[in-house]
């Protein structure tokens, strides 16, 4: 995040010929961060203070500020909005984030899609063939030699998820497959859902293999709706939201969850697409005070297990095994919403 260690100045160039803190003062200006604070943390940057003052003052007279300080004040009402839906949400549902050991069946499934309520499925998809016959065997024996794209090194990328593009490699599943098992615990390679597997022509007979769920799934399985997670322990996927709901099913080892309700997006510090800048299971209170708020819960996903994730609910994805996991969005219901997203980050 902008303004650690990790970021510095040029102390040779006033703060106005420095756009990223230039960006990080406007933007703490209009969220009316105290000046106390800027003043120490650009002063720990080495700007003198005439600088900064001088600065604030040249903000704080743009036309562009005005604006933007307007704009706040529309997103602070909204996010009042939420905390008060929020509020009525866990005094309605005795403060219970995911509905835990619920039946997976059309009926039920139905009202909890509707309601926009996550829930876990223990156990429920246990009769799946896949549970007994998937592993990195299966894989490498059937389809080592199709060739996917993979997420490659990013361990050495601290915004792996954000600079996806650049870290995507194609190479035969065999590779991926090889280096899990060279490194079974590591963040560093991944097939993931945003790999999109199954537009490869060589996995799809993958899909006709696996079972329907009839009353809530299509009883086909289209390849941009169906995706394959194989990844070594380790692995994690930031806290985020997707743009559709979406029933995770465990097929090979454990997965852990953090999920977090959409109403508590004013507490995640979502500040660049769908991604959020705090980490549940490790967050700094005196940076991201708001997260105080939120009401994270873990559930533990093994073989056999089903997990449905709203649209909008934020989760974090830690894979405590290797792990093979499969994800499906062709519910029978509407599952296309309308998104806005920015284009570029709005983190320094």
């Amino acid at each position: 995040m902008f303004g650690s260690s990790s970021s510095s100045s040029n102390n040779n160039l006033p703060l106005s010929q420095q756009f990223q803190w230039e960006a990080w003062l406007f933007d703490s200006m209009v969220q009316n961060v105290p000046i106390e604070h800027l003043l120490a943390t650009l002063k720990q940057q080495g700007f003198t203070q005439q600088d900064i003052e001088n600065t604030i003052q040249r903000l704080a007279d743009s036309p562009a500020y005005v604006v933007a300080r307007q704009k706040q004040h529309i997103i602070q009402q909204h996010h009042s909005r939420l905390h008060i839906e929020e509020q009525h949400r866990r005094h309605n549902t005795n403060n219970t984030t995911v509905l835990t050991e619920a039946n997976l069946t059309p009926e039920g499934f139905e009202y909890l899609y509707h309601q926009n309520q996550a829930a876990y499925f223990p156990k429920s998809l246990e009769h799946w063939p896949q549970i007994q016959e998937w592993d990195l065997d299966f894989f490498e024996t059937h389809y080592g030699h199709v060739e996917v794209e993979a997420q490659v090194g990013r361990e050495a990328n601290p915004q792996y998820q954000r600079d996806f593009k650049s870290i995507c490699q194609r190479m035969p599943l065999s590779k991926v497959i090889q280096s899990i098992r060279k490194n079974p615990t590591s963040n560093d390679i991944y097939l993931a859902a945003k790999n999109a597997p199954f537009t490869n022509e060589g996995l799809q007979s993958i899909l006709q293999s696996i079972p329907t769920i009839s009353g809530i799934l299509t009883e086909t399985y289209p390849p941009e709706t169906t995706a394959l997670w194989i990844g070594p322990a380790g692995t994690l996927t930031q806290l985020h939201h997707d743009w559709c709901n979406a029933l995770f099913v465990q097929l090979h080892g454990r997965k852990e969850f953090t999920l977090i309700p959409a109403n508590q997006a004013p507490y995640v510090y979502n500040r660049f697409q769908r991604f959020a800048d705090v980490n549940p299971k490790h967050w700094d209170q005196e940076q991201f005070p708001l997260f105080a708020h939120a009401t994270p819960q873990t559930i533990v996903l093994e073989p056999g297990d089903a997990l449905f994730i709203p649209v909008g609910w934020w989760h974090q994805v830690e894979s405590l095994d290797v792990s093979i996991s499969m994800t499906f969005s062709n519910f029978i219901w509407n599952n296309v919403y309308p998104w806005a997203f920015p284009k570029e980050s709005l983190s320094y």
